[in-house]
């Protein structure tokens, strides 16, 4: 329900009931171990690239999660490689219907508002993650002036029409980019088949 011009307040309170965490080997020697379910030995957790690590621990946390919350259907998740494609290719043996956002370290965010949207809308449990694999980021992302773009159309905008206007024109300077990671990745998607 709205209240007001610029607010909503959720009819269905949104919780976290639950938490799944891979982290990498330089993670392990930090002060948040205690939070960490599981560590990975290497970056590339025995595997040939980067791509399928990925693909893997989206798969291994996925499966962890499932295990306990069998009824959940949706996955909104984001991740730093490749415009999500290895988390996408990590869901393939689930019958998860997968949401990802390619906003960087801004994907939690919009993967944890847009779960709880899609909880006013009936589904009682949904998965809500971010995949940030350190080693990999940002030296695969193809859009590299993406944040810039984002930043200077909020900008621009916040003086004129407030916070409204923040959202909806950041994505203006950057719809091109956005389509064509979407079309790309539906072609890319449709012509290959992943190595196993």
């Amino acid at each position: 329900m709205d209240i007001g011009t610029r607010s909503f307040q959720f009819h269905t309170p949104v919780v976290i009931v639950d938490q799944q965490t891979i982290a990498g080997p330089l993670e392990k020697q930090g002060n948040l171990t205690s939070f960490v379910d599981q560590f990975i030995d290497d970056l590339y957790d025995h595997e040939r690239t980067f791509e399928l690590c990925y693909n893997k621990l989206i798969r291994h946390t996925v499966q962890a999660l499932l295990m306990r919350h069998p009824r959940v259907t949706f996955v909104f998740t984001g991740d730093l490689i490749n415009q999500s494609t290895p988390t996408h290719y990590g869901l393939t043996d689930t019958q998860l219907v997968p949401m990802t956002y390619d906003y960087a370290c801004a994907s939690f965010g919009l993967s944890l508002a847009n779960g709880a949207l899609m909880l006013q809308q009936g589904p009682k449990q949904v998965i809500v993650g971010a995949m940030s694999h350190f080693a990999g980021a940002g030296a695969t992302v193809p859009i590299t002036s993406f944040g810039n773009a984002l930043v200077h159309g909020a900008l621009a905008e916040a003086e004129q029409s407030g916070i409204i206007g923040v959202i909806i024109s950041m994505f203006q300077l950057t719809s091109a980019g956005i389509t064509s990671a979407i079309v790309f990745r539906m072609i890319g998607a449709l012509l290959f088949k992943p190595k196993s």
